[in-house]
C-alpha cells in the first residue's frame, strides 16, 4: 500500500440511526473499520435510517443522488466502494458514460435475488457496470454460487467472499446460562417470509406435547400486530412475548439469555443470515431453515439443526430433539457454536476484505 493518503468512497442507501439502530448495521461496521485503516481517507455518503412517508424518501434520494453526482463527478478515488446494486446505480451509471468509475460493489440478499419490477430493472441498469468492476463482494459462497447463476459473465470478473460486515467482538461471549425453563429466541424483522408464523405453529405443537419452554420474539415489522394476535389466539401468551425492537447494543446480552436461537427463514435471498453468527458467537445454537447462507456455517447436530423450510412440525422435533441432548452434548453444542462465529468477527473479516481490496 502507498505510504500517501487514499481517497476512497462508500455508498450506501442503507446505514443505521439513532432512531433505526438496525438499519446497515453491516455497513457501518464496515466503515467504521475502513477509517481505522492508515494512509486512507474515507467519504462516506448514505441514507441514514428508513424513510416511511413518500415525501421523506423522495428527499431523502435527492439529497442521496445530489452527493453522488457531486463528489464521483469532482473528485477522483482509489476505488468507490457501493453497498446494493439497487438504488445507488442510477447516478453511477450516467456519470459513467463520461467518466471511468473504479467501482466496487457488495451484492446481497434482494439486490440480486429481485422480488419487485422496479428492483429488477435496477438491476439490469446496473450489468454494464458490474461489467467493468474492479471486484464484486458477496457475503457467501452461496450466494457466490447465485451470482453466477444469474449473471453469467461475472464469472470472469473478480469475486469476493466476505461475509457481510461480520460478526462484532461484543457479541462473543464464552459463558452461558442453563435456564431452569428452556428459552426459544426470535430475533429478525415480523415480516413475510422471515418464518415467525412457522415458528409459532411449532411453539403450539410444543405446547400441546407438554414440553416446558419459554419463547421471545424481537424486531420490528409490518407483521408485528398479527404475531401479537397469534400468540393470543394460539393460547401461547405464558409461553411466549414479543418484546419488540431492541438497539444493536442490547442484542449480545440477549442473544447469550438464549438456550436455542430460532431462525425460520423461508427467503432465498437471505444471502448469509448474520443473526444466525451472532447468537453463535455468544455460545446459542441456532436452528435454522435448510436454505440459503445458513446452509454454510449451521452443521447440522454440531453447532444447531436443520430443518426444512416452512414445516413446523420438524422444527418442533428439532427443538425437542436438542432439549433432549445430555447437559454434555449440550455444552459441546454451544462450544462448537462459539467456534463457528469466531471465523466471522468484524475486524478478521473486514482486516482479509481490506488486504484484498486495497492490494
Amino acid at each position: 500500500m502507498s505510504n500517501q493518503s487514499q481517497k476512497i468512497l462508500v455508498i450506501s442507501n442503507m446505514f443505521p440511526s439513532s432512531k433505526d439502530p438496525y438499519y446497515g448495521t453491516f455497513v457501518k461496521m464496515f466503515y467504521e473499520d475502513l477509517r481505522k485503516v492508515n494512509h486512507i481517507s474515507v467519504k462516506l455518503i448514505a441514507i441514514k435510517g428508513r424513510k416511511f412517508s413518500l415525501v421523506a424518501k423522495i428527499m431523502a434520494y435527492l439529497s442521496f443522488y445530489f452527493q453522488i453526482f457531486y463528489y464521483v463527478s469532482f473528485y477522483n478515488y482509489k476505488f468507490i466502494y457501493v453497498h446494493t446494486i439497487s438504488h445507488p446505480t442510477p447516478p453511477l451509471r450516467i456519470i459513467s458514460f463520461f467518466k471511468k468509475l473504479p467501482i466496487i460493489y457488495n451484492i446481497h440478499g434482494d439486490d440480486l435475488l429481485t422480488t419487485t419490477s422496479l428492483a429488477e430493472k435496477l438491476l439490469e441498469f446496473a450489468k454494464p457496470l458490474l461489467k467493468t468492476a474492479k471486484a464484486i463482494v458477496v457475503p457467501s459462497e452461496y450466494f457466490k454460487e447465485v451470482l453466477f447463476s444469474k449473471i453469467p459473465f461475472t464469472k470472469t470478473r473478480k469475486v469476493i467472499i466476505s461475509p457481510s460486515g461480520g460478526v462484532a467482538k461484543e457479541f462473543y461471549c464464552k459463558k452461558h446460562p442453563v435456564n431452569s425453563v428452556p428459552l426459544l429466541g426470535y430475533v429478525s424483522r415480523i415480516d413475510e417470509g422471515k418464518g415467525w408464523s412457522t415458528m409459532i405453529e411449532a411453539l403450539k405443537i410444543l405446547k400441546n406435547d407438554n414440553v416446558i419452554f419459554k419463547a421471545q420474539f424481537f424486531g420490528r415489522g409490518d407483521q408485528a400486530s398479527l404475531l401479537e394476535k397469534e400468540i393470543f389466539n394460539s393460547g401461547l401468551n405464558d409461553y411466549v412475548s414479543f418484546e419488540g425492537p431492541k438497539s444493536h447494543s442490547e442484542l449480545p446480552y440477549i442473544y447469550s439469555q438464549f438456550d436455542l436461537f430460532i431462525f425460520p427463514t423461508q427467503r432465498a435471498g437471505e444471502s448469509l443470515g448474520l443473526v444466525g453468527l451472532e447468537a453463535m458467537a455468544a455460545s446459542t445454537p441456532v436452528i435454522g431453515s435448510d436454505i440459503a447462507g445458513l446452509r454454510t456455517y449451521i452443521i447440522n447436530g454440531e453447532n444447531g439443526f436443520l430443518f426444512p423450510p416452512g414445516d413446523a412440525k420438524k422444527l418442533a422435533e428439532k427443538i425437542k430433539e436438542y432439549l433432549l441432548l445430555s447437559k454434555d452434548k449440550k455444552e459441546l453444542m454451544r462450544s462448537n457454536a462459539y467456534k463457528t462465529a469466531l471465523d466471522y468477527e468484524s475486524s478478521l473479516v473486514n482486516n482479509l476484505l481490506f488486504k484484498k481490496i486495497l492490494g
